[in-house]
């Protein structure tokens, strides 16, 4: 055999590639036609100057591109005229002519539509039926059934149902079944240049007109309607069924099944044609449900969920050609008639007809109904249920439309049966997505929603509500508990937009219907509010959300508590932890927040006073279930979901509020009219004791242990507990903070019932750290509603009321002998802390100067209520002796903000000093000191001798200079008692074994020392140096117990430094290093900067009246806690005390008692200056210690400083000239003799040592005597 002889396979492969460049070569010309024919337009054309007969034209144009388009269909069916096993290269070959002949009858067919104007739908252009049979014979329909036979003969559009009837091309297909999966060209782009070439025949243009034109009517009427059910099958075997998708192998592109799936949509809707449809809605029924089923189902990619969505739209349309109504007929053949007889007549002729021919029609007509009403429903009613949790808005949106046609075209075709079940669910899905979160989507449903009301009327629209709506709602929300158990989030969401759906239909005279804004904002009267406002039905509604709105507890963890002191604004703290901090257990976000709108609505559709009996129900049986199980000691599993259940009912009690008051504004605060206004005042006066009363108020929400409990240690046991009851009280405060937000300044008539027990919860005393936080939030937003700057404003102008209520408690529990609830103390710190804060802020201002006046009296009056049940106590605990202490510290600071305000109210300068050595008498200061009475004082006959006084009268310690009878101004007595009485119950204390409450101990004694030493200093500036200083008798007789105490915490730190680690293993070094050991030098560290800073503050304010104690019984403690900070070893651990010891030796030689102290310099010198070479705050810290002795002594120190600068000493300057001294002394104060090879620690501290050289030479020099 010749090898240079081409073989039949290469020669067809060559003919297919010629083909292929002719038919190219082709499409460019008809493009050129088709331009051509565009730019013409309707003007007649020119040829060689001459005007030519446009009519003779497109003959001529018709039969030419009729001849061209003959080779084209041959083209097309190539495949299966030949029916011959091919090679996959000549397939594909075959493939690719195809492709391009369909491309080329696209073409022709615009160059056709352009000079004859051929619509699908209406009356074509031309007006010239012998034109228009002409075209549509000689080429749509050879076209169209080419079409078909290339897309029938495709791999691609290979049928597999799974149901073989086997003849002889299906014989044939089996015996070439491994050949053509063999194929790497399976036809897709042959099949979609087939699937738009089709298309191109179908698209619709811009005519509204329903009458089919004649290319419609002979595309239908093709073979007895048999070329439009064979185009629907070839379209139908590209898109994948439910059982072909679960079997099949075979896959089909995304983008081929949508074009599939479009060109049915264009056949169905390009061919109006009632009795059509209708002979092929069965098939062309069951393959697109098939489709949207594998497609909703199984495959959840965006592409399926588009392709289902235009398979549910060809649905739709589907339903409309074969089901709809002929009004839009009837319509048009009425606006045909020229007359009104002549449509009288065409009548007349009609029911002519219809007499003649009564049988056959109607009977055809009833047995399509009776089909459609008992298959169709059915499958229709699946996809409504399936499509409104998908989140592709084509789906929903497809849905709609379907529900459209249900609702509205072809709602006259179903029986009652099918109305009440399809047709609800159509209803159902449309009220579903009313609440979606697409724009579109919810215009849509409200605009089908009204077509649907119009059609039914205002009668029958009622008349069907009544019927399902408030059933639906029960039924519905006893649904979703269960939902909401069992994790069906997307269900869930569904039901509740039923929900709201529902509620929103039941709204009547509407401005613009079905309008969820509308409803909740504005005064619309519901059908359903009866029926909801029932006992039964309002049941099933607290239980159901109760469930729903169940706290998750673990989210309600212990967090750092909000310490209030006089120096922090309440205010900032609110606002940081402002919002809401409770979780639900079974809700996200977004259902949490339908849930809130659901009950909001149904709120809305109760009413004003539906709503205040449901919220005074609910908690009136919270608090009777509460006094039920107020006698059970410990918690159970019951009591745990009975406290979820009270916690679920507080947030729908919430909610109710919120709907019903309608929406809130930043500026105006809440849109609430007076007559709600009102009702809703009646219900706080009726609900308000309730919530703030025993025993639901005081659920313990931290574990307390009882104060004779030995094992009140074990605090954490009951925590878990804690937080249930923490979720009730943060509830309740929700609710508080809700209605402040309602009645607006209103709130303020209600203060006496509310404020202080959110100030019980606001304390960090016996509360868990989110109800503290909470119960801030709260406190902010009423002091905001009730025109308060912040929370500290809030507290300091009520303070009297609140004040009062915590002395008629005291009063009680003293007569009683009980002990004081925890919460309580917590008030008094907070109430007390604000007042002084509010102090701070506002200066003298008038508002604030009453405050002051009434509070004295009153906080002494409670000094002594806490002083006497601290006395009261044998066996004092951990707990009640740090609530005590607390209390103590914060009734200091309210004594020292009341003395500083005094002091300023005066005008004089406590902190001028003069010349110490100038004007000084010390023989009269030494004979003041001499009769100083150190007797002690007696609490008995002055600590509150003002109590009893009249109120009329304004103490004497809060009066300024000017008002008071004596010229020697306030005497502070009452004060100075009360100071005392607080430092010998925390100098007893202070040998407790909790460090926690020594530091707290050392902080109201510190407190309490500058205190005392202010009013020494205010005396001393009124009546010079013979003034009596009341700190000297307090530093005498309180000493020795913080002495003790300081001797002992430095004594447990330096054993805590000196373990021996060579008893020890490596796991027990570790164990060691990570364990209590290293806590608790961290604790004794703070300890000792508390105990240090109470030494500096005695030096500064005693006059020297300290300094013996300082010198025999403080300095030895500082040179052994500086000696164990010398040792290499300790590394970083040092840094706890030694930064306070620093601080102390600065503030000690820059007291009063400095000069006393002289002395010392060298040796507490030599001791600092090897910190010098530290870097950091350690450096800076001995640095000031070391300016401050040189400012005593700089002799003492002047040598060790140059050795360590590197500097030699200056020469002596007697044998000098001037010059010569000037220019040594210049070079010796700038040169910095250090090597550079040196360390770098050197280089530190000779740098450091410099510097405190060149302080001394600014120093004055002391005159000599």
């Amino acid at each position: 055999m010749d090898a240079s002889k081409p073989t039949d396979h290469q020669q067809q492969i060559d003919q297919l590639k010629q083909t292929k460049q002719l038919i190219s070569l082709l499409q460019k010309a008809l493009e050129n036609v088709s331009l051509a024919v565009k730019q013409a337009g309707t003007s007649a054309p020119r040829i060689d100057g001459v005007n030519v007969d446009i009519h003779q034209i497109s003959t001529k144009l018709l039969n030419q591109l009729n001849g061209v388009a003959m080779p084209l269909l041959g083209v097309l069916q190539m495949t299966n005229r030949l029916n011959e096993v091919a090679t996959p290269v000549v397939t594909s070959c075959r493939h690719s002519c195809m492709e391009e002949a369909a491309y080329a009858l696209c073409k022709i067919w615009v160059i056709l539509k352009s000079c004859y104007g051929f619509r699908i739908r209406g009356d074509c252009a031309t007006r010239d039926s012998s034109t228009d049979g002409v075209a549509i014979k000689t080429f749509v329909l050879p076209s169209l059934v080419s079409c078909a036979v290339a897309l029938s003969s495709l791999e691609v559009a290979d049928e597999d149902d799974g149901e073989h009837s086997f003849d002889s091309k299906d014989e044939k297909k089996s015996e070439d079944t491994v050949h053509n999966h063999s194929l790497l060209d399976r036809g897709d782009d042959c099949a979609m240049a087939v699937l738009k070439c089709m298309r191109s025949f179908f698209v619709n243009d811009d005519s509204d007109s329903a009458k089919p034109s004649p290319i419609a009517r002979e595309v239908g009427n093709a073979m007895g309607g048999a070329l439009v059910a064979r185009l629907v099958q070839c379209c139908l075997s590209l898109l994948p069924r439910d059982a072909v998708a679960a079997r099949s192998s075979r896959r089909v592109d995304s983008a081929l099944q949508m074009e599939a799936a479009q060109t049915l949509h264009d056949l169905i809707n390009g061919l109006p044609m009632k009795d059509l449809w209708q002979s092929i809605l069965p098939g062309l029924f069951a393959g697109m449900y098939g489709t949207c089923l594998s497609k909703l189902r199984y495959s959840p990619s965006a592409s399926s969920h588009k392709i289902a969505s235009l398979c549910v739209e060809t649905l739709a349309c589907l339903l409309k050609q074969a089901l709809g109504s002929d009004d839009r007929e009837k319509a048009d053949a009425e606006n045909d008639t020229e007359s009104i007889a002549a449509s009288l007549f065409a009548a007349v002729n009609i029911s002519a007809k219809t007499i003649e021919k009564p049988s056959a029609p109607q009977s055809k007509l009833d047995d399509v109904e009776s089909e459609v009403n008992s298959r169709i429903p059915g499958p229709l009613s699946v996809l409504l249920s399936l499509m409104p949790g998908i989140r592709s808005k084509s789906v929903r949106l497809s849905g709609l439309h379907l529900c459209r046609i249900i609702l509205v075209d072809t709602n006259f075709i179903w029986t009652e049966a099918n109305k009440k079940s399809l047709g609800r669910k159509a209803f159902e899905y449309c009220l579903t997505l009313l609440r979606d979160d697409n724009g579109e989507i919810a215009t849509c449903s409200r605009e089908i929603l009204r077509s649907f009301k119009a059609s039914l009327g205002a009668m029958r629209w009622r008349r069907y509500l009544s019927q399902i709506i408030a059933p639906s709602i029960l039924e519905l929300v006893e649904t979703l508990p269960l939902l909401a158990k069992s994790g069906k989030s997307a269900e869930l969401r569904t039901s509740l937009n039923l929900v709201d759906g529902y509620t929103i239909a039941s709204f009547r005279d509407m401005e613009n219907d079905f309008d969820f804004e509308e409803c909740l904002n504005e005064k619309r009267k519901s059908d359903i509010g009866a029926a909801l406002g029932c006992s039964e039905s309002l049941e099933v509604i607290n239980n159901a959300f109760a469930v729903l709105f169940t706290p998750d507890i673990g989210s309600i963890v212990p967090k750092p508590m909000i310490e209030v002191d006089s120096s922090s604004d309440s205010t900032k703290l609110a606002l940081r932890y402002e919002g809401n901090m409770l979780r639900f257990e079974y809700l996200d976000d977004k259902n949490a927040s339908a849930a809130t709108a659901s009950v909001r609505l149904i709120a809305r559709a109760l009413g004003v006073k539906r709503c205040a009996f449901a919220i005074d129900g609910v908690y009136a049986d919270m608090f009777e279930a509460c006094v039920r199980s107020a006698g059970s000691r410990y918690p159970t599993e019951g009591s745990h979901r009975e406290r979820l259940k009270w916690a679920g009912l507080g947030v729908v009690a919430t909610e109710l509020l919120a709907g019903v008051s309608g929406p809130f504004s930043s500026a105006i605060g809440p849109c609430t009219s007076k007559s709600t206004l009102k009702v809703l005042s009646s219900l706080a006066s009726s609900v308000f004791p309730i919530i703030v009363s025993e025993p639901l108020w005081t659920l313990p929400s931290v574990s307390e242990t009882r104060h004779n409990d030995p094992k009140e240690d074990n605090i954490g046991a009951g925590s878990r507990h804690g937080s249930y009851n923490a979720s009730v009280v943060m509830v309740l405060m929700r609710f508080l903070c809700l209605y402040a937000r309602v009645l607006g300044t209103d709130i303020k008539l209600l203060f006496p019932t509310i404020l202080f027990p959110l100030i019980e919860r606001a304390s960090p005393i016996g509360n868990h750290s989110s109800v503290q936080r909470t119960a801030f939030s709260t406190l902010w937003t009423i002091s905001e509603t009730a025109g308060y700057s912040d929370i500290s404003s809030l507290l300091a102008m009520n303070v009297d009321y609140l004040l009062d209520i915590i002395s008629l408690r005291l009063r009680k529990y003293a007569w009683e002998g009980s002990h004081l609830e925890r919460s309580l103390m917590g008030v008094v710190e907070v109430i007390l802390q604000s007042v002084v804060y509010q102090r701070q802020v506002s200066g003298n201002q008038s508002s604030i100067q009453g405050v002051v006046f009434d509070a004295g009296a009153i906080v002494g009056n409670m000094l002594k209520c806490f002083l006497d049940h601290f006395d009261r106590q044998s066996n004092i605990s951990n707990l009640s002796a740090l609530d005590t202490v607390r209390v103590f510290r914060s009734i200091n600071i309210f004594i020292a903000s009341s003395v500083d305000r005094v002091i300023d109210c005066s005008g004089i300068d406590i902190h001028a000093t003069g010349d110490d050595d100038e004007d000084f008498d010390w023989l009269n200061r030494l004979n003041v000191e001499l009769n100083v009475d150190t007797s002690g004082y007696d609490e008995s006959e002055s600590l509150f001798e003002e109590c009893n006084a009249d109120p009329t009268d304004p103490p004497p310690t809060t009066l300024p200079d000017g008002d008071h009878p004596s010229d020697e101004g306030p005497a502070f007595t009452r004060e100075i008692n009360a100071i005392n009485s607080i430092l010998s119950r925390c100098g007893y204390l202070l040998c407790h074994a909790q460090l926690h409450l020594q530091v707290l101990c050392c902080q109201s004694m510190l407190t309490g020392f500058e205190t005392l030493g202010k009013i020494g200093a205010f005396r001393r500036a009124r009546q010079g140096e013979s003034a009596s200083n009341p700190l000297l008798p307090s530093i005498a007789e309180y000493w020795p117990a913080i002495i003790a105490r300081l001797r002992a915490a430095s004594a447990s730190y330096v054993s805590s430094n000196r373990i021996s680690r060579k008893e020890l293993s490596i796991r027990n070094a570790m164990a060691e290093d990570l364990g209590e050991n290293t806590q608790s030098r961290k604790y004794l560290g703070v300890l000792l900067a508390s105990l240090f800073t109470i030494v500096a503050e005695l030096c500064a304010g005693s006059d020297g009246f300290f300094e013996d104690r300082f010198r025999h019984d403080v300095y030895p403690i500082i040179a052994k806690l500086v000696g164990e900070c010398l040792q290499p070893m300790r590394g970083r651990e040092t840094n706890f005390i030694l930064t306070p010891l620093l601080v102390l030796i600065k503030s000690v030689f820059e007291s009063s008692c400095r000069y006393s102290l002289t002395g010392l310099v060298p040796a507490a010198g030599s001791l600092i200056l090897p910190f010098l070479a530290c870097v950091g705050n350690v450096g800076d810290e001995a640095s000031a210690a070391v300016k401050a002795m040189l400012t005593v002594d700089s002799d003492a120190l002047w040598r060790p400083l140059h050795k360590l600068a590197c500097r030699p000493f200056p020469p002596i300057p007697i044998n000098l000239d001037e010059r010569t001294a000037a220019t040594i002394t210049s070079e010796g104060s700038t040169a910095l003799l250090v090597s550079p090879t040196r360390d770098q620690t050197d280089i530190v501290l000779a740098r450091r040592a410099q510097h405190l050289l060149d302080f001394i030479e600014t120093t004055s020099e002391s005159p000599l005597n």
